[in-house]
Parts: structure tokens; C-alpha cells; sequence
């Protein structure tokens, strides 16, 4: 992917390391961190969280989306059969707040398509207070 990535001439700077350590060493660093279709091999996101508040200047937006866990889901999050976890809603905000985020919104969409189905999901922003 990244070489993909390099041969469009289009990045600055692309990089390969874990998503938390990268995060995590870099305070301040970042007016925008977006995360689209990696999350959902997360379950708990506290770490993320935490490391994209540090990374994220004051002001700086995080968005990033997971797959959704159905609403009558009392769970957190849950590891599906296809390999890839859900998450609720409440679960979401909650954690956001809990990691000094401004809530913007958590809105309902369809991610992607598998298998010709429509793969629900959370698209989720928040700027760092």
C-alpha cells in the first residue's frame, strides 16, 4: 500500500509503524488525525484515543470510522465472524469524553459494501479541547 501510496506523488511524508507508538511520540504534532476503515480492527479504542488527543494540537479534529454494533448490543464492542470489531454508540461517546474530546457528532452510514451487502457503520468527529 505504500508503495501504491508513493507511486501517486500526492503525500508528503508516508510512513510505516504502529498506529499507537506513532501517535503517541508525536505531541502536538497534528491538526487533523483521520482514521478511515483501520479502527474496526480495535476493540477497546482507550489507547487510540488517548494517543490521538496527545498527537492532535489544541483545536485539532479526530475523525475516524468503525463498523456499528447493532443499538440493542449491551457490549462495548464485539469481535464479528468476519474478523473485524463493532462498536456502539454509547460506547463511542462515552470514550471520547473520557479522553477530553469535544463531541462533535456520531452519525449512522454505510462504510462499504461486502458481498454485495451494505457494512453499517460510525462516522465519528471530535475536536481536542
Amino acid at each position: 500500500m505504500l508503495e501504491r501510496a508513493q507511486g501517486r506523488a500526492v503525500y508528503d511524508e508516508l510512513e510505516k509503524a504502529e498506529l499507537l507508538a506513532y501517535l503517541h511520540l508525536r505531541p502536538d504534532a497534528f491538526d487533523v488525525v483521520i482514521s478511515a476503515d483501520t479502527l474496526c480492527y480495535f476493540g477497546a479504542l482507550e489507547g487510540v484515543s488517548a494517543a490521538a488527543h496527545r498527537a492532535l494540537r489544541s483545536g485539532g479534529l479526530l475523525a475516524f470510522t468503525v463498523e456499528a454494533l447493532a443499538d440493542d448490543d449491551s457490549a462495548d464492542h464485539r469481535l464479528l465472524l468476519h474478523g473485524r470489531y463493532a462498536h456502539s454508540r454509547r460506547y463511542l461517546g462515552a470514550l471520547l469524553d473520557r479522553a477530553g474530546f469535544q463531541r462533535h457528532r456520531i452519525t449512522g452510514e454505510v462504510l462499504r459494501s461486502e458481498g454485495g451487502l451494505p457494512v453499517h457503520g460510525w462516522l465519528v468527529s471530535a475536536s481536542r479541547a
